[in-house]
């Protein structure tokens, strides 16, 4: 139990106001009591929730795809927090094979979006690609990242387009079998980067332009994580959590 300060401790309503790493104000008892309720949430709560996606029920209103048959994503038994569940993107040795699943969503406003996500590899793997494309009905913003397990290289997508490395670290997949969960945040007001978040890792990454193509399609937003094999690298990928948030504080 923790000791009690002020107006009382962890255990006892004080209302008192914290912050986090970013100085983004957050009240101490709502946020531990959130995690005690078991919201699926292991990053600083920021932002407006505008969809979240913890496999409950199944893939039912995902889209997966796949190249080669046997690569089609599954529900798994496998669940980070809350949920029993999370889905396996799965991979065979056949050469060039991907597992994607993919999500369209309603668009609200040019804003901060935040996308996370958990996921788990049982041994080293290939190529892990995610973000989200936002069509606005005059133009289209590319977040997209990625990270590979042969380089250990973070990366983002900027304007040119080409993949900017924003971090290298070993997240050990080929070591142990541990739940990683990956935060990016795009200011499209300002159409940059913002942050990437990767475990201990916060890196402001703001020096980046995000893709802004000009384009007529009805307003969506597309939310996707793929994964791809790479040489003999064959290991399935575990996907859970999955959080998107508009009105993120920079």
């Amino acid at each position: 139990m923790a000791k009690p300060t002020g107006h009382g401790g962890i255990d006892y309503p004080d209302f008192l106001q914290g912050t986090t790493p970013h100085e983004n104000p957050i009240e101490i008892t709502r946020a531990e009591h959130a995690i005690r309720m078991g919201y699926p949430q292991v990053f600083e709560r920021t932002g407006n929730l505008l969809f979240i996606e913890g496999f409950e029920n199944g893939l039912g209103d995902w889209n997966p795809n796949q190249s080669h048959a046997a690569n089609a994503p599954q529900l798994a038994t496998r669940g980070l927090m809350r949920s029993p569940y999370c889905v396996k993107l799965v991979i065979d040795p056949t050469p060039a094979g991907f597992s994607s699943i993919r999500k369209h969503l309603g668009y609200p406003y040019v804003t901060t979006f935040g996308l996370e996500y958990s996921f788990l590899a049982d041994d080293s793997f290939g190529l892990l690609l995610w973000g989200i494309i936002i069509y606005t009905g005059e133009f289209k913003y590319t977040v997209w990242s990625s990270y590979s397990d042969v380089t250990h290289l973070w990366a983002v997508l900027d304007d040119v387009p080409a993949y900017q490395t924003v971090l290298d670290y070993d997240i050990g997949a080929w070591d142990h079998m541990s739940w990683h969960t990956v935060k990016v945040v795009a200011d499209l007001v300002n159409e940059q980067y913002a942050r990437m978040s990767v475990d201990k890792y916060d890196m402001g990454i703001s020096q980046y332009v995000v893709r802004k193509q000009p384009d007529v399609t009805p307003p969506y937003i597309y939310l996707g994580i793929d994964t791809f094999i790479a040489g003999a690298r064959v290991v399935n990928i575990y996907v859970d959590n999955v959080i998107l948030t508009i009105n993120e504080p920079l």
